[in-house]
């Protein structure tokens, strides 16, 4: 996906990274990404006080990349347990940030859960 060069201090990336910008690269592996889903939904569920009646998903396209068919299988089938039956939606993105002024801004491999109660 990213790539860097310590050597000569280049980045090779899917999106385009001005010169100067600030950059934090992150790695991670298959378990990593599949782990996130239990983080994710317990940030969403927490502050609701009470089951959750359907959820939100955003996921980003380079998990889909990253976890090849299987992984995502696994992801929905470990994120379908914690739902425990309630219903869900969502799709995949590309760049998971919205902003509203500011410098351009873009995460890669995230995971967003939005609970309803």
């Amino acid at each position: 996906m990213n790539e860097g060069n310590a050597g000569d201090g280049s980045i090779k990336s899917l999106v385009a990274v001005p010169q100067g910008a600030l950059l934090w690269a992150m790695e991670t592996d298959r378990e990593g990404l599949l782990s996130s889903v239990d983080d994710a939904y317990a940030e969403a569920v927490t502050p609701l006080g009470a089951a959750p009646i359907g959820f939100l998903v955003f996921d980003c396209g380079v998990r889909f990349m990253f976890l090849d068919p299987d992984g995502v299988r696994a992801e929905v089938a470990k994120f379908m347990h914690r739902a425990a039956g309630a219903p869900f939606g969502g799709f995949y993105t590309y760049g998971e940030i919205a902003r509203t002024r500011g410098a351009q801004g873009m995460h890669h491999l995230t995971l967003v859960i939005v609970a309803f109660g």
